[in-house]
């Protein structure tokens, strides 16, 4: 079983629920960095309260996903869930619709349908930095 609070979750001020499970070495992932890695994603099942949810997407096992963040190429509550990790780390993350598929949906994916993702990161290429910006 998972518990989770808001409370609890690590990172910034919005409506990501963020639960660090391993929380890895090196550089944090920023704005502008690419990162390599595995994730699940799951939704929820009213018909199965008692678990996750639904698998909608998994690539475990398999190759790696790579992304840059800021780049808008996957949902912005996968970018937000990822910043701040570090290599080898592995991250819940509970994205509400507005940071999801919204109102529209996707494929499978209701609309105004909350995203559940375990991601672990497994390698980051670090991007350029403005000067301005200080790394945390």
């Amino acid at each position: 079983q998972i518990a989770l609070s808001k409370e609890g979750s690590v990172g910034r001020d919005s409506s990501l629920i963020l639960q660090d499970l391993v929380l890895g070495q090196g550089q944090e992932v920023d704005t502008n960095d690419s990162v390599a890695c595995f994730y699940t994603c799951w939704m929820p099942n009213a018909l199965q309260p008692e678990q996750l949810g639904s698998q909608v997407e998994s690539n475990v096992g398999g190759k790696e996903y790579r992304f840059k963040i800021g780049a808008g190429k996957v949902i912005k509550g996968l970018e937000e869930g990822v910043r701040g990790m570090k290599k080898g780390g592995r991250r819940f993350i509970i994205i509400p619709s507005s940071l999801g598929y919204g109102v529209q949906g996707m494929d499978t994916i209701p609309p105004n349908t909350s995203l559940f993702y375990e991601v672990e990161v497994a390698r980051i290429k670090l991007g350029d930095k403005d000067a301005s910006t200080p790394r945390g």
